[in-house]
């Protein structure tokens, strides 16, 4: 009788996909999200050489709004105190972002105050209470990424960051209708309903977020 041969155990690949909070995340999913960096610029935060920018011809004032790393240490305190898992990183580049590759904010150098406005009108359609400042409220609009991130499963995260990425490449950026389009994708919808929530329940808490803001960034 012929003698059954042992297989060998199978090394185990290495899986090629990264982590999103803990989940295991596709391939796909990792250039989605740097896809989405790239063109959140065209949302968030260009870049600023001066207080003035032309757009199509016209001028804009720009409020420059310097960051720094002082800025950042002050807020990771802040989240520490208020049992936030999240941390701030300061980066080059020009945009406020959030990274769920590592439960990161990223703040850059520079923050452009060009579409405060209607991210105010967009948060106080939501409810927003208060008398707040658009700076500090675009800090707990990406802490607001942060603690609904775990909510969206992988094919909803992939889902929002096609439909921004369609977004951006089909339309003015700039426009009004955009960027509320933009604002009503679910994980940005999410994440501004979770900061408006936190205001209306902690005003005492934003109060001293603001005023570590106040303190520690450079208006110009």
């Amino acid at each position: 009788m012929r003698k059954r041969l042992a297989l060998k155990p199978r090394r185990k690949r290495k899986s090629k996909s990264f982590l999103l909070r803990g989940r295991e995340i596709s391939p796909f999913s990792k250039f989605i999200f740097f896809v989405r960096l790239t063109y959140e610029k065209r949302f968030a935060i260009p870049e600023i050489s001066d207080i003035i920018k032309v757009s199509k011809g016209k001028e804009i004032k720009v409020m420059e709004i310097t960051f720094n790393k002082k800025t950042v240490k002050a807020i990771n305190k802040w989240l520490r105190r208020n049992g936030f898992g999240a941390e701030c990183v300061f980066v080059k580049g020009d945009e406020l972002a959030y990274d769920p590759n590592d439960d990161t904010i990223l703040v850059a150098k520079h923050y452009n105050d060009e579409p405060d406005t209607l991210f105010m009108k967009c948060l106080r359609d939501l409810g927003l209470t208060g008398d707040f400042d658009a700076v500090t409220l675009s800090i707990l609009h990406e802490l607001g990424h942060s603690q609904t991130c775990p909510m969206l499963s992988r094919k909803e995260w992939e889902r929002c960051s096609l439909e921004k990425f369609i977004l951006a490449a089909t339309t003015d950026p700039t426009s009004e209708e955009s960027r509320f389009k933009y604002w009503e994708v679910a994980d940005e919808y999410a994440a501004n309903n979770w900061a408006v929530m936190f205001v209306r329940c902690f005003p005492q808490k934003v109060e001293k977020l603001e005023k570590i803001i106040e303190e520690n960034v450079k208006f110009g």
